[in-house]
């Protein structure tokens, strides 16, 4: 699963590390603050460190990487730039100045912790939230919906049961179905 409530940067990144996970056969869940990582000891932290390590250099090769570009350069301009080439997050490439000493774990919590605040102030500025129901139906996909609600109209499915194949309370099967029929 991806967050969808993260930036699609970030949420690219989640992406490539969730298959890392899987090329080494092994469960994890990744966090919106990855500091985390530091608490984990043994085999759980290497096998972390190694999924960060492979999703930074699917996204960001070392091989290509601009390392010239930082000298000299007003830091925040030049990981703005250089994550935008690359679309990824400014925390990738901030991380790959940090694994190579361009900069210290200070600088790099520091602005960490500035841009993960700017994106919770722009989030809250937001208005709504969105439709849950047009937002499920878009997860879930026309022809999946079709399949449930038919297997449920035709008693092959009880309420519940297709409730849980769509992921969500029974109560709001129905009013997806409204929704639905309703023409949104």
């Amino acid at each position: 699963m991806v967050n969808n409530s993260t930036a699609q940067a970030r949420q690219t990144f989640t992406l490539f590390h969730e298959l890392g996970h899987l090329l080494f056969a092994v469960g994890g869940i990744t966090k919106e603050d990855i500091r985390y990582i530091g608490r984990l000891t043994g085999m759980n932290r290497e096998i972390e460190v190694a999924c960060n390590a492979f999703a930074a250099e699917l996204l960001v090769p070392e091989s290509s990487f601009p390392w010239g570009e930082f000298r000299g350069a007003d830091l925040g301009a030049a990981v703005e730039r250089i994550a935008i080439r690359y679309r990824v997050s400014r925390e990738v490439i901030l991380r790959r100045l940090l694994d190579h000493g361009v900069i210290d774990e200070q600088t790099y919590d520091e602005r960490v912790a500035e841009w993960n605040q700017d994106f919770r102030r722009s989030r809250a500025r937001r208005s709504g939230g969105g439709n849950f129901y047009a937002t499920r139906a878009v997860y879930l996909g026309e022809g999946f919906l079709r399949l449930g609600f038919g297997q449920y109209l035709a008693g092959r499915l009880s309420l519940q049961e297709l409730a849980n194949h769509f992921g969500m309370k029974a109560k709001n099967v129905t009013r997806l179905q409204d929704f639905i029929i309703g023409g949104r």
